[in-house]
C-alpha cells in the first residue's frame, strides 16, 4: 500500500478558496459532484460509465436530470475534460483549479469523503475556520506589539467570533442568508455556537432608562434574572481542520502578484 498515493486517503483537503468561490457563486452543488468524482477517481481519470454517474447521483442524492446539468456545467468550465479516444473524462487538480479561479491563499481544509454529502455545511465552516485564524493572528500580532495594519488583517473585528453582518460579507450573501447557512453548519455538526453576554451592572428596574440611553445597540440589552446584560456575537468554533496546501504555492504566489485575486 503506497501511502503517497492520494487515493489511500479518506479525506481530501480542499482549498479554502474553493470553498468560499462556491458559496459566493452559489455552486455548491456544481463543487460537490466535483469533488466526489474526484474522489472515486483513479489518478484523476475517470472512466464515461453510467454505473459511476448513477453512484454519484445516488450517493449526492441528486436525480440524473440535475446530474446531467452540474457535469455540463463542469465540462463547459474546463474542470472536467472529455477524452473521447480513452472514453474518460480527466478530472483537473486542485493546482490548476487554483490557477484558473486565481486564489491566493495555500489554505486546505480537510473535507472526509464520507462527508461530501453536506459539502455545503463543510464550505461555511472552512471559511469561518479560516477567519477565525486569521482573527488569531490578529490578536497575537497585537499582543506581540508588532505592526498594525497588515492588508490581508484589515477589516476583520478584534473578538474570537463570527458576527452574521461579518459572515454575510465574506460570503457576499445577504445577512439573513448568512444565518441560514451558519444554522445549517451548526444542524451537519461542521460548526458549535456559544450564546455570550457581557454584565452590564444594572438591575432590571433600570432597563427601560438604559435602553433609551445606551448609544452602542440598544436592541442588544437583554434582561437575564434580576440583571441586566449585553449580548454579544457567539462565541463559533468550527470542526474543520485546516492545512497548508504546498503544492499549491507557487501558483498562489502568482496570483498575488498578477493583482487580480479571489479574496482568498
Amino acid at each position: 500500500m503506497n501511502r503517497n498515493n492520494p487515493q489511500y486517503y479518506d479525506y481530501l483537503n480542499v482549498p479554502v478558496g474553493l470553498c468560499l468561490y462556491s458559496l459566493q457563486n452559489k455552486k455548491t452543488n456544481q463543487v460537490r459532484i466535483f469533488l466526489y468524482l474526484k474522489s472515486v477517481s483513479s489518478n484523476g481519470y475517470l472512466q464515461k460509465n453510467n454505473l459511476v454517474f448513477q453512484s454519484a447521483a445516488n450517493q449526492l442524492k441528486i436525480c440524473s436530470k440535475t446530474l446531467r446539468t452540474h457535469l455540463k456545467w463542469l465540462i463547459d468550465q474546463g474542470w472536467l475534460i472529455p477524452d473521447t479516444v480513452a472514453n474518460s473524462f480527466r478530472i483537473i487538480g486542485f493546482y490548476s483549479l487554483t490557477e484558473k479561479l486565481g486564489f491566493t491563499s495555500t489554505t486546505g481544509a480537510l473535507l472526509y469523503k464520507d462527508k461530501i454529502l453536506r459539502y455545503k455545511s463543510f464550505a461555511v465552516a472552512a471559511v469561518i475556520a479560516y477567519q477565525l485564524e486569521r482573527i488569531r493572528v490578529r490578536q497575537w500580532q497585537t499582543k506581540a506589539g508588532l505592526k498594525k495594519g497588515s492588508p490581508n488583517l484589515s477589516g476583520l473585528p478584534s473578538y474570537s467570533s463570527m458576527p452574521h453582518s461579518y459572515l454575510a460579507k465574506t460570503l457576499k450573501l445577504s445577512k439573513t442568508t448568512a444565518c441560514k447557512y451558519r444554522k445549517l453548519t451548526v444542524e451537519n455538526e461542521f460548526l458549535t455556537c456559544e450564546k455570550s453576554f457581557e454584565y452590564m451592572g444594572f438591575a432590571c428596574k433600570h432597563f427601560k432608562t438604559l435602553k433609551e440611553y445606551y448609544s452602542d445597540n440598544p436592541e442588544s440589552l437583554r434582561k437575564m434574572g434580576k440583571q441586566i446584560y449585553r449580548q454579544l456575537p457567539d462565541k463559533v468554533e468550527s470542526k474543520v481542520y485546516l492545512r497548508t496546501k504546498i503544492n499549491i504555492k507557487p501558483v498562489c504566489q502568482k496570483n498575488r502578484l498578477g493583482k487580480n485575486p479571489n479574496l482568498f
